[in-house]
């Protein structure tokens, strides 16, 4: 390494500062106006023995003229941004950006070491404050904006955010499995669907949509009129957003009692829009009557 004497420019051959106390090199003066630069012609080591290496400066700036490696020999590699900067990894052309590849460290020479794992972790939260979340957001919305393939590079699981849509996709040899293992399966919704009056269900019938119940599953209940003329109850149970595709399957069962599984509730028509249940068993007679049904919808 050679350091030009900037008041001279001759050139500084060899600079030996061997004290045991912390010295300090200023190259140049530091409220000069351009940058410093250090050049070496077979390149630059920089060592500090057992202790850190620290570079602190304004912007940061790293380019090498072919691929570049930051390597640690032991302990972890740490690179952490300004509070209000975010990282980027682009390419300094004008074509394709740059993809970014993170790779966890390879076994050992021995062919019988494990590889490392690759883990995305938000920061620790500092006293009460909340802990960072690990987010994935693509720039737009597109069709494949997050991926997980097998070894081939062949997706298994996408996630949509054009369409706000997460497929589990297989092949016509080979099906892919979502497997639940000690899990349970939840659906939620912000707003119910909605259910409208019975029709020759007797003389002012009404129906209700029980509480939380949602596009995919709930419950529901029909109390028939009077007049003992209630015979098929046709009610109609609209979605609160419409399917994609009319449901393929729509299971619906009696729930609570007996009485209600004898009315033999079946879905008479569906469509993306709404179904409609309907009694297959009479309730002739039984004036001010409810029975209660459970669903469950698969587009």
């Amino acid at each position: 390494m050679t350091i030009t004497d900037l008041s001279s420019g001759t050139a500084i051959s060899s600079l030996d500062v061997g004290s045991t106390n912390a010295k300090i090199i200023t190259i140049g003066n530091l409220n000069q106006i351009g940058a410093t630069t250090i050049r070496g012609g077979s390149g630059i080591n920089i060592q500090s023995g057992a202790a850190s290496t620290i570079i602190n400066g304004g912007t940061l700036n790293m380019t090498g003229n072919a691929a570049s490696a930051l390597n640690t020999t032991s302990g972890a590699l740490t690179i952490t941004s300004a509070a209000t900067a975010t990282w980027g990894v682009g390419t300094a052309s004008s074509g394709v950006g740059g993809d970014l590849t993170l790779r966890a460290g390879q076994g050992g020479s021995d062919n019988n070491n494990d590889g490392g794992d690759l883990i995305l972790q938000g920061g620790a939260r500092n006293g009460t404050g909340t802990p960072g979340s690990v987010i994935v957001k693509p720039p737009s919305d597109i069709t494949d904006a997050f991926q997980i393939q097998n070894s081939a590079g062949t997706p298994f699981m996408l996630a949509n955010t054009a369409s706000m849509t997460i497929a589990v996709t297989g092949t016509t040899t080979t099906f892919a499995t979502l497997s639940l293992d000690n899990a349970h399966l939840r659906s939620t919704q912000t707003n119910p669907p909605t259910i409208a009056i019975p029709a020759n269900c007797g003389t002012t019938p009404t129906a209700a949509i029980t509480s939380g119940s949602t596009d995919t599953a709930g419950s529901f209940s029909i109390t028939t009129g009077m007049g003992g003329t209630a015979s098929t109850c046709d009610t109609v149970l609209t979605f609160n957003k419409p399917y994609g595709a009319t449901p393929k399957s729509i299971v619906v069962v009696g729930k609570t009692d007996a009485a209600s599984a004898n009315r033999q509730a079946y879905i008479s028509s569906a469509s993306v829009a709404n179904l409609t249940a309907s009694f297959g068993n009479s309730a002739g007679g039984a004036n001010n009557t409810t029975y209660s049904f459970s669903y469950w919808v698969i587009e």
